[in-house]
């Protein structure tokens, strides 16, 4: 999977990961692409990723989920090096 179609699944991920009832297509997805992120983004993703899944403290739960998936989808699209500092 190249870089391009990994912030592309990533996407459709996070898409589909904040609605209760596409939680399952989320999960699909997310299985298919954890392989292919580096980590630490990778546990970050899935450890955000349960707690969404657990429902408890839902709204927290999906900003942590996509502040983590966006950081990763930016360390993808700079080539592997570290975030910019804003």
């Amino acid at each position: 999977m190249n870089k391009r179609e990994l912030v592309q699944k990533l996407q459709s991920f996070k898409d589909k990961a904040f609605c209760h009832y596409t939680h399952q297509r989320a999960n699909q997805i997310w299985k298919e692409v954890r392989k292919h992120i580096p980590s630490p983004y990778d546990n970050r993703i899935c450890i955000e990723w349960g707690h969404v899944k657990l429902g408890h403290g839902f709204k927290q739960a999906c900003v942590a989920l996509d502040d983590e998936i966006k950081e990763c989808i930016e360390y993808l699209e700079n080539d592997g090096n570290e975030r910019r500092q804003s």
